[in-house]
């Protein structure tokens, strides 16, 4: 079973990422970068553009007039395309003879067809081509009308569940993905107290300045309003320092007992959450590897054999075919 979830070239790996492909915002968008796209190759439109920031007034006003005028006639010619690729797209899922086949990917396709109706009526100027795209229309939503009848039918079927199914699954798979397995082995927290090389740091700059006070009172005679200030700027914060310091040297064994408790109540603490992490990550990926959605799949696979086929055909229309069409 963990084969099956883990192929990518699988028939069941590329009918899910066929199936979740062609969603409406995805066409949406993908028709709006196509129109942008061969507005952009037009080779006329880039010497026209090309040539504005050189232009005078006048000229510059001639020149996106026909601007204008050319991307106009490619918007014209982008819908009119699109109309076609719809209408194909209709003819095809409407020659679909099973019922549960047909409702299914009336499912997946009728908003986008609906709204590539829609979008190619308000674009375009031509009357015949409003009137085409509205015979469309009428003949995708007589279609959606005649297929409910199929409905009883399709939630009998394995396609039923498949949308819920996937769902679930693709979230599993996220889960297992980001689950985190700490390693077996940790480095080892030294064995050194910042505290204290905060404090030799200190006991560095106070020995610094005590030998430089040293020096300015051997100047003065020894003044003992200069001995009063540097004792307390100095020589009382060392002492204090140095006690610490020979305190805590004195003290090392329990301090070091500490530190080796505290390591092996990491290094406890650390083991207990992997085994759990490492039982969590098991059991999710037996989740995975028997879940639902692989036995859906294989009715899917033994029941509707044309299913890839169709879906890979529809998409090609809907997506890939939309794009060469603007080479």
């Amino acid at each position: 079973m963990a084969s099956d979830m883990t192929v990518r070239s699988s028939n069941f790996d590329r009918f899910l990422q066929i199936h979740q492909s062609y969603t409406l915002e995805k066409v949406v968008r993908q028709n709006d970068l196509s129109l942008k796209l061969q507005l952009s190759q037009n080779k006329e439109l880039r010497s026209l553009n090309s040539q504005i920031s050189s232009a005078n007034d006048l000229t510059r006003k001639i020149l996106r007039n026909q601007i204008t005028e050319i991307e106009q006639r490619e918007n014209q010619k982008f819908y009119k395309k699109l109309s076609f690729s719809t209408s194909e797209l209709i003819s095809s899922i409407e020659k679909i003879e099973n019922p549960v086949l047909k409702y299914y990917f009336l499912n997946i396709y009728s908003k986008t067809i609906i709204e590539n109706i829609n979008d190619s009526i308000e674009n375009l100027s031509e009357i015949n081509d409003k009137i085409f795209n509205k015979q469309l229309k009428d003949k995708i939503e007589n279609i959606l009308v005649e297929n409910r009848n199929n409905e009883n039918t399709f939630k009998n079927s394995p396609f039923y569940q498949l949308d819920a199914l996937t769902e679930d699954y693709n979230n599993k798979v996220d889960n297992l993905i980001s689950t985190e397995v700490i390693p077996d082995k940790i480095p080892k927290l030294w064995f050194k107290s910042k505290i204290r090389i905060l404090r030799w740091i200190l006991i560095g700059i106070l020995f610094l300045f005590t030998l430089i006070s040293f020096s300015v009172l051997v100047d003065n005679n020894f003044n003992f309003g200069g001995i009063v200030v540097y004792a307390i700027l100095f020589w009382m914060p060392l002492s204090f320092l140095l006690y610490r310091e020979i305190k805590w040297i004195k003290n090392y064994p329990f301090y070091y007992e500490q530190q080796k408790l505290k390591n092996l109540e990491i290094d406890a603490q650390v083991k207990n959450e992997n085994t759990k992490n490492k039982s969590k990550y098991n059991n999710m990926m037996l989740e995975i590897e028997n879940h639902e959605l692989h036995k859906v799949m294989s009715e899917i696979e033994s029941d509707y054999p044309q299913v890839q086929q169709l879906m890979e055909k529809l998409s090609i229309i809907v997506g890939v075919k939309n794009d060469k069409q603007w080479d």
